[in-house]
């Protein structure tokens, strides 16, 4: 399994699940009527809760049974993130899907995700919202984002990182268009544990 694109990684979610659980996309986004699309349960991004079928505070043991082998693993101190990637692209880059773990508290018995990353545009949050989509587009739906920091800073295209906090959901832009999109514990800053992915990353 160890060059499975995350298209197949998605279909091989999606079939744990039942093929009735869906969930409608709310138009708020614009008062034009439009057929409403259907979001398999395992494409949907719940902010502070999960993406797809991996949720926040699961047991990160279970990661490999569910998605296959990482393709790359950075582990210290009991901290990890652990990545897979895809052959498949959106707009020419290769496609991620991210996990933050670290111990569940100080017993150090149990590791659980802490933090969810995508950047395929196949998943999608409640209000239709994926990578690819715009600043502005994003910001209606989630108004209370806030710019947290910048990596990448001294290169003609930074990334800048907005966390709506108290929701549990932060994104990435480049260039106005949203390239990268996590879910973390609600009221929680994306940036305390997120820096390790990113050590460049200038805070605000």
């Amino acid at each position: 399994m160890k060059y499975l694109t995350l298209f197949a990684l998605l279909l091989f979610s999606c079939n744990r699940s039942k093929e009735t659980d869906k969930v409608v996309v709310r138009d708020s986004i614009t008062e034009k009527k439009a057929p409403i699309p259907e979001i398999p349960s395992g494409y949907l991004i719940e902010p502070g809760v999960r993406i797809g079928h991996i949720e926040l505070n699961s047991d990160a043991e279970k990661l490999e049974s569910l998605l296959g082998k990482p393709d790359f693993s950075d582990a210290a101190m009991g901290k990890a993130w652990v990545s897979w990637y895809g052959k498949n692209t959106d707009g020419g880059k290769q496609q991620e899907l991210n996990v933050y773990t670290t111990y569940e508290n100080n017993e150090l018995m149990k590791k659980v995700v802490r933090l969810v990353r995508v950047t395929s545009s196949q998943f999608q949050t409640s209000h239709g919202l994926r990578t690819g989509d715009s600043f502005e587009k994003i910001q209606k739906a989630f108004p209370d984002i806030v710019h947290l920091g910048d990596y990448n800073a001294s290169t003609p295209e930074p990334v800048l990182m907005y966390d709506e906090v108290q929701s549990g959901i932060a994104f990435e832009f480049q260039n106005d268009t949203c390239i990268a999109i996590t879910i973390h514990p609600k009221g929680r800053k994306v940036t305390d544990d997120y820096i390790t992915l990113h050590p460049d990353m200038k805070l605000l």
